[in-house]
């Protein structure tokens, strides 16, 4: 505190960021900037200083640390965007949110540690219809006739005429 003289008595006097506390002796309180919500922005978070506060961004936010009054007037943290480092992996998507990102993949994969993988489809017993078999590929699957049955318009496996083809059962 500096003690300022005044006709018949004096006065402590408290500089920028500290309040004269009078319950005993006269001293200079440090204030909390940081316990009103309103001192930084939502995108950094408050550290109360001796006689100050700084105000640093959060994570998934980008900007300068400042102090005190250098605070005020805007918002020095700017949203990163995170897809410029993370969901590379192929068949990946990246949405950049507010201070985060969100990887997905396309269909027919699942994402595995921030990597996509193929889903095997055919691991599911009913996928295909009766008479076929299942073939995985990649990002899908195909369902493909048993020996001796065809495609049916309805999309299900029917059984080959074999004997509409000439010459299968001549004799001489």
């Amino acid at each position: 505190a500096e003690c300022q003289n005044t006709e018949g008595s004096y006065e402590c006097i408290c500089g920028v960021g500290y309040v004269l506390n009078t319950t005993s002796e006269p001293f200079c309180q440090d204030i909390d900037e940081c316990s009103s919500n309103d001192t930084c922005s939502k995108r950094a978070v408050c550290l109360n200083l001796v006689g100050s506060y700084e105000c640093a961004c959060k994570v998934g936010f980008d900007g300068f640390n400042c102090n005190g009054a250098e605070c005020t007037g805007g918002d020095h943290c700017t949203d990163i965007d995170e897809c410029e480092s993370f969901c590379f992996s192929e068949h990946t998507n990246c949405t950049n949110t507010v201070g985060s990102y969100i990887c997905s993949c396309e269909t027919g994969f699942y994402l595995h540690e921030e990597e996509c993988l193929d889903v095997d489809e055919c691991l599911s017993v009913s996928i295909c219809p009766e008479l076929s078999f299942c073939s995985n590929t990649v990002g899908s699957y195909l369902c493909d006739c048993h020996k001796g049955f065809e495609k049916q318009a309805s999309g299900g496996c029917g059984d080959i005429d074999e004997c509409l083809v000439s010459g299968l059962c001549e004799y001489d």
